[in-house]
């Protein structure tokens, strides 16, 4: 890996190297996150003191009522480290799992929402709203819904058809 050689001879002219390599780093990833999960709680620990935190008091009002310890589990809780994809997809990719994620959200919510009252409704348009969101590569701007427009609404009652044809007119 240091002299950037190919590991293969022949026909494969190296072309799987990329993924090999990835492979045995992401193996060293897993050994080594104990290790990274013990030092995160340390490092937290270290950045985010009282000190800190009543500084941010003074700047952030709606602190000012938080108690450190609150603030300091909601900021652990919420913290997530993830390694960069050694791999890069190509957008097309991307786009298909975009795509894949994309249908299968909206058959979640085709489920659910007819069995769900109009609140659960609202909440589950607004996670699907969040899911479309998500996807950069598919769409440029962001679906914004209000959630007590989404439980207040009711549709419309259709219109009755006549249920006997003699009635409309013909015989």
């Amino acid at each position: 890996m240091i002299n950037k050689e190919t590991m293969v001879e022949g026909f494969g002219e190296g072309t799987e190297d990329a993924k090999d390599k990835a492979r045995y780093i992401d193996g060293i990833r897993m050994e080594l996150a104990p290790l990274y999960n013990f030092f995160d709680n340390i490092c937290m620990r270290r950045a985010w003191t009282p000190e800190f935190y009543a500084s941010l008091q003074v700047k952030y009002p709606d602190y000012a009522e938080m108690s450190y310890e609150t603030a300091f589990y909601q900021w652990k809780n919420a913290f997530i480290a993830t390694w960069p994809n050694l791999l890069q997809e190509p957008d097309s990719e991307k786009s298909k799992t975009d795509d894949i994620i994309l249908k299968a959200a909206i058959a979640v919510f085709e489920v659910l929402a007819p069995s769900l009252d109009p609140e659960n409704r609202a909440r589950t348009a607004l996670w699907l709203a969040d899911v479309v969101n998500a996807r950069k590569l598919l769409f440029d701007s962001n679906l914004d819904l209000d959630e007590e427009l989404l439980a207040a609404y009711e549709p419309p009652t259709p219109i009755k058809e006549p249920e006997n044809p003699a009635e409309s007119g013909r015989d």
